[in-house]
């Protein structure tokens, strides 16, 4: 099982708030973590 790694974690948060304009939503965080997680496997 891998481990969520913070340092990468927090760029794709990043990654995702700059393309929202600087600022995003938590729940629209979690789903856009979680289709780009779907996309990788």
């Amino acid at each position: 099982m891998n481990a969520i790694k913070p340092r990468k974690a927090a760029h794709v948060t990043a990654y995702f708030a700059i393309r929202e304009g600087g600022t995003i939503d938590a729940l629209k965080l979690a789903k856009l973590l979680y289709l780009a997680e779907r996309a990788y496997l």
